[in-house]
């Protein structure tokens, strides 16, 4: 009788599902456990961003399944983002002029909005501005309240024109 053949083993189907994208926006050099952490400090985040910077953040637009930010939206300027252009004047001389951008607070919403997949949780937390705490830190620029939260959704912008 002659060598029996092997029959190749056949290799198991395995399914994998897309890397899920879970950011911690200005966490500092300890993001939550199982988040990849973003903060302007360069070297102590997986990712060193300006989030206010009023740049697109370095994500692709719908690739983040999950963010969080846990007291970082009330350090973020209330204000506008000032930007510099340099205008031609006549004679080939220059100058440089301040131009006013989008406001910070905003710009950081609708970029967390550009990045977030539909259905993604975006959880945020702030101190309470019943609390002495918010007020007693001089680096926060806003003290948010919960009708706030109105202004950062699409929905709410869009009902009432801003």
């Amino acid at each position: 009788m002659g060598a029996k053949k092997k029959k190749a083993a056949r290799k198991p189907r395995i399914y994998r599902e897309p890397e899920l994208l879970k950011l911690d926006l200005g966490s500092g050099p300890r993001p939550a456990e199982g988040f990849k952490g973003v903060d302007i400090v360069p070297g102590v985040t997986d990712y060193c961003v300006d989030l206010c910077i009023g740049e697109p953040w370095p994500f692709a637009s719908d690739s983040v399944s999950e963010m969080r930010s846990s007291h970082y939206i009330e350090h973020i300027d209330s204000g506008c983002i000032w930007t510099f252009e340099t205008v031609a004047l006549a004679k080939g001389k220059y100058a440089t002029r301040r131009v006013r951008g989008p406001n910070a607070f905003l710009w950081f919403f609708d970029e967390a909005f550009r990045i977030a997949k539909h259905g993604c949780v975006f959880s945020i937390q702030w101190p309470a501005l019943q609390s002495v705490r918010s007020f007693q830190d001089p680096s926060h620029s806003i003290h948010p309240c919960a009708e706030t939260t109105i202004y950062l959704t699409r929905e709410g912008r869009k009902a009432m024109g801003v």
